[in-house]
Protein backbone atom coordinates (compact mmCIF):
# COMPACT_ATOMS: atom_id res chain seq x y z
CA UNK A 1 0.00 0.00 0.00
CA UNK A 2 1.67 3.50 -1.13
CA UNK A 3 1.54 6.13 1.00
CA UNK A 4 -1.75 7.96 -0.68
CA UNK A 5 -3.60 5.13 0.24
CA UNK A 6 -2.58 4.26 3.66
CA UNK A 7 -3.59 8.29 4.64
CA UNK A 8 -6.88 7.51 3.16
CA UNK A 9 -7.23 4.39 5.16
CA UNK A 10 -6.15 6.39 8.29
CA UNK A 11 -9.17 8.89 7.41
CA UNK A 12 -12.05 6.45 6.87
CA UNK A 13 -10.74 4.62 10.05
CA UNK A 14 -10.97 8.02 12.06
CA UNK A 15 -14.40 8.51 10.20
CA UNK A 16 -15.90 5.58 11.55
CA UNK A 17 -14.51 5.83 14.54
CA UNK A 18 -16.45 9.21 14.76
CA UNK A 19 -19.89 7.97 13.67
CA UNK A 20 -19.84 5.54 16.52
CA UNK A 21 -22.39 5.91 19.22
CA UNK A 22 -20.57 7.20 22.27
CA UNK A 23 -20.85 5.88 25.57
CA UNK A 24 -22.75 7.94 28.06
CA UNK A 25 -20.65 8.63 31.29
CA UNK A 26 -21.32 7.54 34.68
CA UNK A 27 -22.97 10.67 36.24
CA UNK A 28 -23.58 10.72 39.82
CA UNK A 29 -27.54 11.26 40.88
CA UNK A 30 -27.94 14.41 41.28
CA UNK A 31 -28.02 15.69 44.85
CA UNK A 32 -31.38 16.21 46.98
CA UNK A 33 -32.29 20.29 46.97
CA UNK A 34 -30.19 21.63 49.88
CA UNK A 35 -30.83 24.03 52.49
CA UNK A 36 -28.16 25.94 54.46
CA UNK A 37 -28.63 27.27 57.36
CA UNK A 38 -26.72 29.09 59.85
CA UNK A 39 -26.07 28.50 63.28
CA UNK A 40 -24.12 29.34 66.52
CA UNK A 41 -21.04 30.05 63.92
CA UNK A 42 -21.70 27.24 61.80
CA UNK A 43 -23.22 26.28 58.54
CA UNK A 44 -25.44 23.26 58.34
CA UNK A 45 -26.24 21.62 55.01
CA UNK A 46 -29.68 19.66 54.94
CA UNK A 47 -30.93 17.88 51.91
CA UNK A 48 -34.56 17.32 51.20
CA UNK A 49 -34.01 13.93 53.21
CA UNK A 50 -32.96 15.55 56.42
CA UNK A 51 -29.87 14.69 55.84
CA UNK A 52 -27.31 16.83 57.39
CA UNK A 53 -23.82 18.49 57.51
CA UNK A 54 -21.37 20.42 59.38
CA UNK A 55 -18.35 21.90 58.72
CA UNK A 56 -17.91 18.44 56.80
CA UNK A 57 -18.90 15.97 59.19
CA UNK A 58 -22.37 14.51 59.38
CA UNK A 59 -24.49 14.90 62.20
CA UNK A 60 -27.83 13.45 63.11
CA UNK A 61 -31.00 15.25 63.39
CA UNK A 62 -33.72 13.27 65.58
CA UNK A 63 -37.27 14.67 65.04
CA UNK A 64 -39.54 12.93 66.95
CA UNK A 65 -43.58 13.95 67.47
CA UNK A 66 -44.37 15.38 70.93
CA UNK A 67 -48.07 13.89 72.01
CA UNK A 68 -49.78 15.68 74.43
CA UNK A 69 -52.03 13.74 76.49
CA UNK A 70 -55.77 14.97 76.63
CA UNK A 71 -57.61 14.68 79.89
CA UNK A 72 -61.82 14.52 79.98
CA UNK A 73 -63.60 15.38 83.18
CA UNK A 74 -65.03 12.38 83.92
CA UNK A 75 -68.76 13.55 85.20
CA UNK A 76 -69.10 14.71 88.67
CA UNK A 77 -65.51 16.76 88.51
CA UNK A 78 -65.47 20.46 89.01
CA UNK A 79 -68.01 22.57 87.16
CA UNK A 80 -65.78 25.44 84.88
CA UNK A 81 -66.97 27.63 87.37
CA UNK A 82 -65.45 25.92 90.44
CA UNK A 83 -62.29 25.16 88.18
CA UNK A 84 -61.68 28.56 86.96
CA UNK A 85 -61.37 29.94 90.84
CA UNK A 86 -59.45 27.49 91.40
CA UNK A 87 -56.93 28.78 89.02
CA UNK A 88 -57.40 32.36 90.23
CA UNK A 89 -56.71 30.88 93.47
CA UNK A 90 -53.48 29.32 91.83
CA UNK A 91 -52.53 32.51 90.54
CA UNK A 92 -52.40 34.28 93.89
CA UNK A 93 -50.12 31.88 95.45
CA UNK A 94 -48.24 32.29 92.20
CA UNK A 95 -48.48 36.43 92.86
CA UNK A 96 -47.04 35.83 96.71
CA UNK A 97 -44.03 33.95 95.81
CA UNK A 98 -43.32 36.00 92.70
CA UNK A 99 -43.62 38.99 94.87
CA UNK A 100 -40.87 37.55 96.90
CA UNK A 101 -38.31 37.71 94.25
CA UNK A 102 -39.05 34.84 91.77
CA UNK A 103 -37.80 35.81 88.22
CA UNK A 104 -40.20 35.86 85.03
CA UNK A 105 -39.21 33.03 83.56
CA UNK A 106 -40.04 30.40 86.77
CA UNK A 107 -43.49 31.69 86.57
CA UNK A 108 -44.17 28.61 84.75
CA UNK A 109 -42.21 26.30 87.59
CA UNK A 110 -44.46 27.61 90.36
CA UNK A 111 -47.47 27.21 88.52
CA UNK A 112 -46.60 23.58 87.52
CA UNK A 113 -45.51 23.66 91.56
CA UNK A 114 -49.01 24.12 92.53
CA UNK A 115 -50.90 22.01 90.19
CA UNK A 116 -48.53 19.04 91.53
CA UNK A 117 -49.39 19.91 94.79
CA UNK A 118 -52.92 20.07 93.93
CA UNK A 119 -52.64 16.53 92.41
CA UNK A 120 -50.94 14.68 94.91
CA UNK A 121 -53.15 16.24 97.94
CA UNK A 122 -56.31 14.78 96.18
CA UNK A 123 -54.67 11.90 94.09
CA UNK A 124 -56.12 12.75 90.62
CA UNK A 125 -54.11 12.95 87.00
CA UNK A 126 -55.44 16.93 86.95
CA UNK A 127 -56.78 19.10 89.27
CA UNK A 128 -59.88 19.42 86.67
CA UNK A 129 -60.67 15.72 87.87
CA UNK A 130 -61.19 16.46 91.43
CA UNK A 131 -64.85 15.82 92.41
CA UNK A 132 -66.95 19.12 92.37
CA UNK A 133 -68.16 18.00 95.97
CA UNK A 134 -64.62 18.49 97.22
CA UNK A 135 -63.84 22.07 95.20
CA UNK A 136 -64.99 23.90 98.73
CA UNK A 137 -62.15 21.91 100.37
CA UNK A 138 -60.18 22.68 97.69
CA UNK A 139 -60.19 26.16 98.38
CA UNK A 140 -60.05 26.45 101.44
CA UNK A 141 -56.92 24.51 101.63
CA UNK A 142 -55.72 27.55 99.22
CA UNK A 143 -56.54 30.01 101.14
CA UNK A 144 -55.02 28.04 104.43
CA UNK A 145 -51.75 28.14 101.93
CA UNK A 146 -51.97 31.32 101.14
CA UNK A 147 -52.56 33.00 104.75
CA UNK A 148 -49.51 31.24 105.68
CA UNK A 149 -47.32 32.72 102.71
CA UNK A 150 -48.17 36.55 103.35
CA UNK A 151 -45.94 36.80 106.08
CA UNK A 152 -43.56 36.39 102.87
CA UNK A 153 -45.07 38.91 101.20
CA UNK A 154 -44.81 41.44 104.12
CA UNK A 155 -41.07 40.87 103.87
CA UNK A 156 -40.66 41.99 100.31
CA UNK A 157 -43.71 44.22 99.32
CA UNK A 158 -45.77 45.61 102.09
CA UNK A 159 -48.45 47.52 99.75
CA UNK A 160 -48.98 43.76 97.99
CA UNK A 161 -49.23 42.32 101.57
CA UNK A 162 -51.97 44.91 102.80
CA UNK A 163 -53.85 44.44 99.19
CA UNK A 164 -54.11 40.93 99.89
CA UNK A 165 -55.65 41.43 102.70
CA UNK A 166 -57.63 44.05 101.90
CA UNK A 167 -59.28 41.89 98.87
CA UNK A 168 -59.02 38.86 101.86
CA UNK A 169 -61.39 40.63 104.32
CA UNK A 170 -64.01 42.33 101.73
CA UNK A 171 -63.90 38.70 99.91
CA UNK A 172 -65.14 37.52 103.41
CA UNK A 173 -67.53 40.12 104.91
CA UNK A 174 -69.58 39.55 101.79
CA UNK A 175 -69.41 36.06 101.98
CA UNK A 176 -70.85 36.51 105.55
CA UNK A 177 -72.98 39.24 105.15
CA UNK A 178 -71.17 42.12 106.44
CA UNK A 179 -71.53 45.47 104.57
CA UNK A 180 -68.64 48.14 104.75
CA UNK A 181 -70.21 50.03 107.84
CA UNK A 182 -70.85 46.44 109.57
CA UNK A 183 -67.35 45.99 109.12
CA UNK A 184 -65.78 49.19 110.18
CA UNK A 185 -68.19 49.09 113.39
CA UNK A 186 -66.31 46.17 113.74
CA UNK A 187 -63.23 47.75 114.07
CA UNK A 188 -64.81 50.66 116.22
CA UNK A 189 -65.97 47.09 118.69
CA UNK A 190 -62.64 44.62 118.55
CA UNK A 191 -60.14 47.34 117.70
CA UNK A 192 -61.18 50.89 119.27
CA UNK A 193 -60.79 52.49 116.51
CA UNK A 194 -63.09 54.74 114.21
CA UNK A 195 -62.02 54.77 110.45
CA UNK A 196 -63.67 55.65 107.16
CA UNK A 197 -61.00 53.16 105.63
CA UNK A 198 -59.04 50.25 106.32
CA UNK A 199 -55.64 51.94 104.50
CA UNK A 200 -55.77 54.28 107.65
CA UNK A 201 -55.05 50.55 110.36
CA UNK A 202 -51.29 49.99 111.09
CA UNK A 203 -49.63 46.58 109.47
CA UNK A 204 -50.53 44.96 113.04
CA UNK A 205 -54.25 46.22 113.27
CA UNK A 206 -54.69 44.90 109.55
CA UNK A 207 -53.79 41.57 110.28
CA UNK A 208 -55.86 40.95 113.47
CA UNK A 209 -59.15 42.94 111.39
CA UNK A 210 -58.30 40.10 109.01
CA UNK A 211 -57.76 37.21 111.90
CA UNK A 212 -61.44 38.13 113.30
CA UNK A 213 -63.13 38.33 109.85
CA UNK A 214 -62.23 35.32 109.26
CA UNK A 215 -63.12 33.30 112.50
CA UNK A 216 -66.66 35.47 112.07
CA UNK A 217 -69.61 32.71 111.23
CA UNK A 218 -72.80 33.82 108.24
CA UNK A 219 -75.35 35.74 110.28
Amino acid sequence: MDEHEEKKAKIVKLVRESAKPRRKRATAPRPAAISVVATEGNVVYVNAKGDAQVAGRDININTRKIERNTITPPPGSLTPAQARRIQVAIEKMVEIEAAGGVRDGDRSALFAKWHKMLKDRYGVPSYLVIPAARAVDVLAWLRQIAAMNRPKLRRTDVAGWRNEHYKAIWARSRQIGLSKGDVYALVFRRLEKQVLSLKSLSDASLRKLYQIIMAQRPA
